[in-house]
């Protein structure tokens, strides 16, 4: 993971190794911006799913690829999500994301193995609609 994702992560108490995606199931990149409306609607809603998802255990990790211009814009939506981020300054990585993943618009939300396959490009959709079920066809789609 890496390789795709660079040696560390920003969480919500500073830098921390990439290696902590291993304790998830699943993990699942927010490409979203501050600026953008449907991103600003969305984000609640996938707080919302990744905190019951992980309510007992770790299940997802979610990991967000901001599109922000300013660290301000960054700083100040990452701190409604309670999940991981690459650091804003991570400028080659995010862009390497976003190209090689062909990702054009946001919010996008992408669900990854663990070699950085893509697994599901439609999971945005899939937790607007089945919320918490939509774990089931993801680990059915991992295995």
């Amino acid at each position: 993971m890496e390789r795709i994702l660079g040696d560390s992560l920003l969480g919500k108490q500073g830098s921390i190794s990439t290696s902590v995606l291993s304790q998830a199931d699943m993990i699942l990149l927010y490409f979203s911006a501050s600026w953008c409306p449907p991103c600003r609607q969305f984000t609640p809603v996938l707080a919302n799913f990744y905190n019951q998802v992980n309510a007992s255990r770790k299940q997802v990790e979610i990991i967000y690829v901001s599109w922000d211009q300013t660290i301000q814009q960054f700083t100040q939506y990452y701190d409604h999500m309670p999940w991981l981020a690459i650091p804003f300054d991570s400028t080659i990585i995010k862009d390497r994301l976003y190209e090689s993943l062909a990702v054009n618009s946001v919010p996008t939300l992408i669900l990854i193995d663990r070699t950085g396959r893509v697994v599901n490009r439609e999971c945005r959709k899939e937790v607007a609609q089945n919320g918490v079920k939509a774990l089931d066809a993801w680990r059915k789609a991992l295995h």
